[in-house]
């Protein structure tokens, strides 16, 4: 039953996370921080969740604790999780603020840090 649950779930994080890479790349910017894109993405995945690349791996990382029917690896994303949203909280998101000002701030408002929203906000 794990891998008929699994590999959509890893499907779909897999293609997150490479499409999210590839995003960046193209913006002449890479998922390193210290070489931000130098505009604000929007477009693609980024319309409906303004982290992909980190909900792909989420995606993963739970795809695999199904996978292998592991509590102690959801465990791990579940802490993993509450780590990265504490340091997007206090260190990227107040960074990017400051960087991309208003545009940034308005985004940050219409669309969902974690998840995927099929709704855009106003």
């Amino acid at each position: 039953w794990s891998i008929v649950i699994a590999a959509p779930e890893l499907a779909a994080a897999f293609y997150f996370m490479l499409w999210s890479a590839g995003k960046f790349f193209l913006s002449q910017g890479s998922p390193v921080p210290m070489n931000p894109p130098p505009k604000l993405v929007t477009d693609g995945l980024y319309r409906y969740t303004r982290n992909p690349m980190q909900t792909g791996l989420y995606g993963v990382l739970i795809g695999f604790s199904i996978l292998f029917q592991s509590p102690g690896a959801l465990l791990f994303t579940c802490l993993w999780m509450a780590l990265m949203t504490l340091w997007l909280v206090k260190i990227e998101e107040p960074e990017m603020a400051l960087r991309l000002g208003q545009e940034y701030l308005d985004y940050k408002k219409r669309v969902p840090r974690w998840g995927v929203t099929l709704r855009r906000r106003g």
